[in-house]
């Protein structure tokens, strides 16, 4: 199985009357070996904590089973860390907030 890493941020600038994106992209592979993403993942792990503390929007993941093409299949992680989905990093780990909907009966 192969897999692909890719790991981005954004330097633009966002108030309540101005936002400009600027995407910078650190690393985009093809596809590669696990131990290889793993790698990848140690490599940029203390950049990405350091980035999301900063408000700088990251997002990292690891695709897996992209297949062997130049091309790969994106379609399911194996890890996907996005600041977007509310995203905490505490006592060395990450933490994702959900909100979930109660139904009140009338």
């Amino acid at each position: 199985m192969k897999y692909a890493f890719q790991y981005a941020y954004d330097a633009g600038i966002y108030t309540s009357s101005f936002s400009i994106s600027n995407t910078k992209m650190v690393e985009d592979t093809l596809a590669i070996s696990l131990e290889e993403a793993l790698e990848l993942y140690s490599k940029y792990r203390d950049d990405f904590i350091q980035r999301l503390k900063n408000d700088e929007r990251p997002t990292l993941a690891i695709w897996k089973d992209v297949g062997d093409a130049e091309f790969p299949i994106y379609s399911e992680t194996l890890l996907d860390l996005d600041w977007r989905v509310d995203l905490k990093f505490s006592n060395g780990s990450f933490y994702q907030t959900t909100q979930t909907k109660i139904i009140e009966p009338i």
